[in-house]
């Protein structure tokens, strides 16, 4: 008989639901679980909220009836630690050994090996399956067990915070994960990924459904996606936005979520809300860049006077898997705004980014062009200043010291837009990448325009200074004197008169 989504929850409810503690009425996000582990697409994943019993649908209960339904024999359960994945497979080995019920009704007889991450249980017409449990970024390669690889892969929870605030070790994943666990299972082996969205370039964020994608279905709670090779992905959250709608509203009510949301933000990690319970690592509510704080430039604004500056994040390669340069062209006017005009962005070698930099000042005048210091502004420096002398084209080219902490680099510019100083060219074609950047800012893919864009904070911190008293008073009299048309009383050019 092969299992499916109906005959698992026959399971569940009775051999396993009467001896949970706590035990609520099944949820339909477990129905749709089960339906989509027991389908037939290789891969799937699925996004899920705290307190949704993914481990326990999912880690425990689904891999439990694979095994005792004899669909799979060699199951590797894969966790973020190998700590973590022990405390899944002792859930199961003492359900194995302590459930009489299902040792009667499967004849599950004994384990024939027992060790602290690799057991075998046989049953007692001689049938045996293998449980091992890893870790994430263990070595993989080359398991066997009689003859066979992997049939089944179990992976709960295998990113964890510090992992995927660490570009350089998410991409150092997603390669293990593509590299080593993939290729370990069987031709027929299939993979059930289950966890919380911690990062929107996590591994399992990458492989959600994208509002933009055709194959995308949304549906309450739910967005998914159908995909005809061999995925399918599933996303859920805890709650919508006014509550009316309750992903398990048995085990968690509408005041139970309040009361969690309001722990969270007494102690401001609303963003941690957002990722924990709606699978959305970035809290609208408190983004560090805010869309309210994008001002745009009206017409009269690209009209104006400004004094200009250029600020760059550099990244010297050209392949497609790296990091973007980045030129932000922007300008302070007369009341001290910042209008951010222009901004180019691409992967560029050393001769581009020097182009670049000569195109943007001879389009703009800068007062200065400024970057970080360090080993790829030192790279291009020589190269730059010899374009000068051939050019005969020289600018003010300083280099501000480098700032590990992105979110203290970005807090200049942050406070200044909040202050409603900053003003965004919002009708440029690159307005909207830059934007999506800035709010998902710490979680986003990439930080390459955010770095460009927190320069200006520190170019203005540094070497812009505001105008002493005496200062404005002369600008706003000669303001005045150019508005009473004074200055055309006096002699005319072209007669003398």
């Amino acid at each position: 008989m092969k299992l499916t989504g109906a005959i698992l929850e026959g399971f569940v409810k009775t051999l396993l639901l009467p001896k949970f503690d706590g035990a609520a009425p099944v949820p339909e996000c477990h129905r749709e679980w089960w339906d989509a582990c027991c389908s037939d697409y290789k891969f799937v994943a699925i996004a899920a909220p705290r307190g949704s019993a993914k481990s326990t649908a999912i880690t425990h209960a689904y891999t439990l009836a694979k095994v005792v339904f004899r669909e799979a024999k060699f199951v590797i359960i894969v966790s973020d630690t190998e700590a973590q994945s022990i405390l899944f497979l002792n859930d199961l080995k003492k359900e194995m050994m302590e459930n009489e019920d299902l040792r009667a009704l499967f004849g599950i007889k004994e384990l024939i090996k027992d060790a602290e991450t690799d057991i075998i249980v046989e049953f007692n017409d001689g049938h045996q399956a293998r449980l091992m449990a890893k870790g994430s970024e263990q070595k993989l390669r080359g398991l066997k067990w009689n003859h066979s690889r992997p049939d089944l892969i179990i992976c709960d929870d295998m990113e964890n915070d510090e992992l995927v605030m660490n570009r350089d070790r998410r991409i150092k994943f997603q390669r293990w994960f593509s590299s080593a666990l993939l290729p370990v299972r069987s031709d027929k082996g299939i993979i059930r990924i289950v966890g919380t969205i911690l990062h929107t370039d996590s591994l399992l964020a990458s492989f959600m459904p994208k509002e933009r994608d055709k194959d995308t279905r949304q549906r309450h709670l739910k967005t998914y996606s159908v995909k005809p090779s061999s995925w399918l992905a599933l996303k859920y959250k805890a709650h919508d936005a006014d509550y009316s709608h309750l992903l398990w509203a048995e085990k968690q009510t509408e005041q139970d979520l309040k009361a969690i949301r309001q722990i969270y933000e007494l102690k401001g990690q609303l963003d941690l809300y957002s990722q924990e319970y709606l699978n959305n690592p970035i809290d609208e509510s408190n983004q560090h860049f805010r869309k309210s704080d994008l001002l745009a430039m009206t017409d009269a604004d690209m009209e104006r006077r400004l004094v200009y500056y250029i600020t760059s994040d550099l990244a010297v390669t050209i392949k497609q898997t790296s990091d973007h340069s980045v030129f932000i062209v922007w300008g302070v006017d007369s009341d001290g705004y910042v209008h951010v005009k222009h901004l180019v962005r691409g992967r560029m070698d050393a001769l581009e980014i020097a182009d670049t930099y000569f195109m943007l000042v001879k389009l703009y005048d800068p007062v200065m062009v400024v970057t970080e210091k360090g080993a790829i502004a030192n790279s291009i420096l020589p190269g730059l200043l010899k374009k000068m002398d051939d050019d005969n084209l020289y600018f003010r080219f300083e280099l501000l010291p480098s700032n590990v902490d992105k979110l203290q680099r970005s807090q200049a510019i942050r406070l200044r837009a909040r202050a409603g100083k900053v003003k965004i060219n919002k009708k440029a074609d690159w307005y909207d990448a830059f934007e999506e950047e800035l709010l998902r800012f710490p979680r986003s893919e990439q930080d390459d325009q955010v770095d460009a864009f927190s320069l200006i904070g520190q170019t203005l911190n540094k070497f812009y200074e505001a105008p002493t008293d005496e200062e404005a008073a002369k600008e706003e009299e000669d303001e005045d004197f150019v508005k009473s048309g004074f200055y055309n009383e006096g002699r005319e050019e072209q007669t003398g008169y």
